[in-house]
């Protein structure tokens, strides 16, 4: 196994990350080994502020990285990334709720930059961040901060961007239908024909079923959250 990343909650090596079974880059003279991931455990009473290794300089290979915030009982946490950019596709952050990394994923992200874009509400008060990276292409990484807020699901304000249905995520409109699943719901690529985003529907409008007086002057609203128009 190659390019093993372990939280330190795994019962066994191959329940870690690694790039397969018998997939491997490693020279005869390399020594076989285990890189193992450090763990921060924050407890936010305000603001916390972090960055990928090296910020704002690009990171290293091979990093497995995690973070667990917690706050008080009855509070929210709101993670926001002020630039988030990583080697598309091979080096991924993710974000989820609870105390259990890779549980109740939420964001998965990778490519960029995202500038002041990507914003994740916890469900509760307690949030994981994961960072891994491969043995490949490094790049510029993030910075961003979690805050402890009081609101619900339906209080975070996506501005323009794309709000995940069910998540607490928003992400840039530029990421939807870009066959590569950000949401965990699926929702930024689940309505997408040929690329584009075809929201579902929400209502039907039908004619009379009965005859009509001629002329008839018939008029339908449609209201969408950007946006209204009238037919």
């Amino acid at each position: 196994m190659d390019g093993l990343h372990c939280s330190g909650y795994e019962s066994s090596l191959s329940d870690c990350p690694h790039n397969g079974f018998g997939q491997h880059d490693c020279g005869h003279y390399e020594d076989a080994g285990v890189l193992c991931g450090a763990r921060e455990v924050i407890f936010v009473d305000s603001v916390y502020n972090f960055t990928s290794e090296g910020f704002p300089g690009n990171y290293s290979n091979s990093l497995s990285t995690r973070w667990h915030f917690s706050t008080h009982e009855g509070y929210n946490l709101l993670l926001r990334f002020d630039v988030l950019l990583t080697e598309f596709d091979f080096d991924y952050v993710r974000v989820g709720n609870g105390n259990i990394t890779y549980e109740e994923v939420a964001l998965t992200w990778s490519g960029g930059p995202a500038v002041d874009q990507v914003k994740v509400l916890s469900s509760g008060n307690t949030q994981w961040m994961t960072f891994d990276s491969d043995s490949s292409v490094v790049t510029g990484g993030f910075a961003g901060s979690v805050e402890v807020v009081n609101m619900n699901m339906s209080d975070l304000d996506c501005g323009d961007e794309f709000r995940c249905e069910r998540d607490g995520v928003c992400i840039p409109q530029w990421r939807v239908c870009d066959f590569e699943t950000n949401c965990a719901s699926g929702s930024d690529e689940t309505p997408c024909v040929g690329g584009t985003y075809h929201p579902p529907p929400v209502g039907t409008a039908t004619a009379p079923p009965d005859w009509w007086n001629i002329p008839t002057v018939t008029l339908w609203g449609r209201h969408t959250r950007h946006s209204s128009s009238w037919r």
